[in-house]
């Protein structure tokens, strides 16, 4: 006899999450804010984040998620899992997690004045944390208040005197359901 899992069981343990909020990013410079186009050091924006979930237990969920981060003339596609620790003995669920993933940074216009090029595309692997607080609002519908801290490693080399421009680190403030 095979093991038998009811198909409710699975449904329960599986959940779906968007939250949409601010972003902050820390950006260092290596050239002349005169040389850039406007836009180019934007370091504020906001960002969509949906994800589906599995409960492992009542304590620990872990989500695999998509996030887009949208500044000036920057925008920023993550791939992302977590896993996480909840508090569950209380009607405001509060949890923290870690979080591994890999980030695409596209430069819808030259970064530098006087350029011909249009977008240019990197990728990069990241880390972050995460603390939030679910509250239960119906059977099978949460709040999600979530804050994330996002350990980036995006440099980009802007001219010929290898002068850069460097994403280190985004935070996130979202809310959703």
């Amino acid at each position: 006899n095979k093991p038998h899992i009811p198909l409710k069981t699975l449904r329960d343990k599986h959940f779906l999450s968007v939250k949409t909020g601010y972003s902050k990013m820390k950006i260092t410079k290596t050239i002349d804010k005169s040389e850039l186009n406007e836009g180019a050091l934007d370091d504020n924006g906001f960002n969509l984040d949906v994800g589906l979930g599995y409960k492992y237990n009542k304590n620990i969920f872990m989500t695999a998620n998509i996030a887009r981060t949208k500044l000036d003339i920057i925008e920023f596609t993550d791939f992302y899992t977590s896993i996480n620790g909840q508090y569950t003995k209380s009607s405001y669920k509060p949890y923290i997690g870690t979080i591994v993933g890999y980030s695409e940074i596209v430069y819808v216009y030259d970064l530098i004045k006087d350029t011909t090029s249009k977008k240019s595309k990197g990728g990069n692997f990241f880390v972050g944390v995460q603390a939030g607080i679910n509250k239960k609002l119906k059977e099978k519908l949460n709040l999600v208040m979530q804050y994330q801290l996002l350990k980036y490693d995006h440099k980009s080399n802007i001219n010929r005197n290898n002068d850069n421009l460097k994403h280190k680190w985004q935070n996130n403030l979202m809310m959703g359901v």
